[in-house]
């Protein structure tokens, strides 16, 4: 199993993944940048199917993996608003 992945899309998903992370850093941290939620979680789901794509084309990478695991909290933090909305 590699580290890196083989793919651009692999890349892609790795790129985005931490695009998500540092966004949802900054908007959290004490500077509290001022990004929409949404859009940022955009960026996580985007991920995550880009994630799997890669996936089912093969690239098995750790990297892709962790992309994969990240990206599976926007998903289901979306699936869970739209099922129990409050």
């Amino acid at each position: 199993m590699q580290f890196q992945p083989a793919t651009k899309t692999g890349h892609w998903a790795i790129g985005l993944e931490i695009a998500f992370l540092l966004l949802m850093a900054g908007k959290f941290s004490q500077i509290g940048l001022p990004l929409p939620s949404f859009g940022i979680f955009g960026l996580g789901i985007a991920g995550f199917v880009v994630a799997i794509i890669s996936l089912v084309r093969k690239d098995r990478a750790i990297t892709v993996w962790l992309a994969l695991v990240v990206g599976l909290l926007p998903f289901l933090w979306t699936v869970a608003e739209l099922i129990w909305p409050h």
